[in-house]
């Protein structure tokens, strides 16, 4: 209704009112998907608006992930729009009654849920697809439903078994039964952020940021980026030629009893078991070889023996020793919006993945802190669902690099681990190599990262490898040491120490994390453990 009132000098008023005016009403928009049906890639979804437009209406519509924003796309032309999506979200379309606000009609959202992230996780010879309760009890997933969802910091995860056991879908497997934990990283590209050749560290300067990757299937065009801003499948990747790698959940631990790994227990092996001395590789230890939460992490050996053992662990499942740039695929994915630093149950500081700092080695453990606590005590197990205050998350699996149960743990502190990248022409009379690696493993080039020699400082990064997660933390500050990203080490491979090792010990205070790479001579030591990878076709 509307009414008109006329007031004169002399308060004399008259006054009219007219009912039942009424503005037009508005169609909502509506949408059609394309496809319906599981797709990699991308999926169309088109928007119709209502044909008869009137001059003040204003057609728009908005891409979104979590909430709507204030920044809405216009159509301006046609009453069709068509919206690609390349990963899985939210749109919301409206018709803007510019002359009247109240008039506006917004469509109900449409949510995009049928585009698959990555190629699927490879399943064979006896690997068992798994889903892990938050307590840590593991069952058999049924693959045709869904057991993974990376948008959500859900990685997938498998099983090898001491058996040739058989479960159904959605039975408990037994801890006993499991031989070793791995977790899927899939192929990727990323942004490159940081592509400078740092030869001497600075001022103090921290450059952690999101890391922007987009997962890609084994057919789609390989990028070769080498530029800030442009777009780097990750070599991990290419280099193996494979869809994805299984990566051992935690550090490499050892079952010194048995040629099988049954029901392992502390009671029955001892730490000091863990980290018996081999300086010769034995046919036997492959088969001792178990990725199991709560062991002794395996040390004392030299890069050669944890190489040799790693690589016969199953041939099968082309399994070998985690290489470094294998490290740095593992680190890239927990940095970006599908690892711990995506998990909203973590803030600020917590993003960082939190400490073992288990002065026994044992496999599993957390701090609940990231790198700041000098303590070694009262460490809380992987599968310890008690969460901290207010964007500390979990206490237990913030050690892992999703900040849930399903992320791979140990990557920051625990053992120092050994991986295979090594300075070209370097010294090996210490790591178990009679000469060059590659020279003496002529066939196998793929397992190793090799690295120029062209200097011989430690604080010379120019020869990093992208991807490696090493000079692309630059740049690097000195106070008491080099650091990194979040004050975590880092000291470049020379001659005299030619062998990466990561992660950080224990003890190493604010300096341990997953961005922590320091230099080695390769040789056998009781602090030092190793990763095993598979990478199936």
């Amino acid at each position: 209704n509307i009414s008109v009132k006329v007031i004169n000098n002399n308060s004399l008023e008259k006054e009219e009112t007219k009912e039942g005016v009424e503005t037009l009403d508005i169609d909502l928009p509506t949408y059609n998907q394309d496809i319906t049906e599981k797709t990699t890639g991308s999926v169309n979804v088109t928007i119709t608006y209502p044909s008869e437009k009137e001059e003040n209406w204003i057609y728009e519509y908005q891409k979104y992930t979590d909430e709507i924003g204030d920044e809405w796309t216009e159509v301006k032309e046609g009453t069709d729009v068509e919206v690609k999506f390349t990963e899985n979200g939210k749109l919301v379309a409206r018709v803007r009654d510019a002359g009247n606000e109240n008039n506006t009609v917004t469509a109900s959202i449409y949510e995009v849920t049928n585009i698959e992230y990555i190629e699927k996780p490879v399943i064979k010879n006896g690997l068992v697809p798994v889903k892990i309760a938050d307590n840590g009890t593991v069952t058999k997933a049924d693959t045709s439903k869904e057991w993974y969802n990376y948008e959500k910091q859900q990685w997938a995860n498998a099983v090898l078994l001491t058996d040739d056991t058989s479960y159904a879908d959605g039975a408990t497997i037994e801890e006993e039964k499991i031989k070793a934990y791995f977790v899927w990283i899939p192929r990727y590209k990323y942004k490159l952020f940081n592509v400078e050749k740092y030869t001497e560290t600075t001022e103090k300067e921290n450059r952690q940021q999101e890391i922007k990757i987009e997962f890609q299937g084994i057919n789609d065009t390989e990028e070769k980026g080498e530029t800030e801003g442009s777009w780097l499948t990750h070599p991990t990747f290419t280099t193996l030629g494979v869809s994805g790698i299984w990566v051992g959940k935690f550090e490499v631990g050892y079952n010194q009893n048995s040629d099988t790994s049954g029901d392992i227990t502390t009671s029955s092996w001892t730490k000091e078991g863990a980290a018996v001395y081999n300086s010769l590789y034995t046919n036997d230890l492959p088969q001792k070889i178990i990725i199991k939460p709560n062991v002794y992490s395996w040390r004392g050996q030299s890069i050669n023996t944890f190489f040799q053992a790693l690589y016969n662990f199953n041939r099968g499942l082309d399994s070998h020793m985690m290489k470094n740039m294998e490290w740095g695929a593992v680190v890239y994915l927990s940095h970006s919006k599908y690892g711990k630093y995506g998990n909203d149950l973590y803030k600020d500081a917590n993003k960082e993945i939190y400490q073992n700092k288990s002065s026994d080695f044992y496999t599993g453990n957390s701090n609940g802190t990231p790198s700041q606590s000098e303590t070694t005590t009262s460490q809380y197990e992987w599968n310890d669902t008690i969460k901290g205050n207010e964007g500390q998350g979990f206490l237990g699996a913030g050690a892992s690099t999703t900040g849930n149960i399903t992320g791979v743990y140990d990557m920051s502190g625990g053992s120092w681990e050994y991986v295979v990248g090594y300075k070209k022409n370097g010294d090996m009379s210490y790591s178990g190599f009679a000469s060059d690696p590659i020279t003496q493993y002529k066939d196998m080039k793929k397992y190793f990262d090799v690295y120029d020699n062209t200097t011989n400082s430690n604080k010379d990064y120019s020869n990093r490898i992208l991807g490696d997660a090493t000079g692309e933390m630059g740049p690097f500050y000195s106070d008491a040491l080099r650091s990194s990203w979040y004050d975590d080490y880092a000291s470049f491979i020379v001659s005299s120490n030619p062998w990466f090792k990561r992660g950080g010990l224990y003890n190493d205070s604010t300096h341990a994390g997953v961005f922590y790479f320091n230099i080695s001579q390769g040789g056998a030591d009781n602090s030092t453990s190793s990763r095993l990878v598979l990478s199936p076709s």
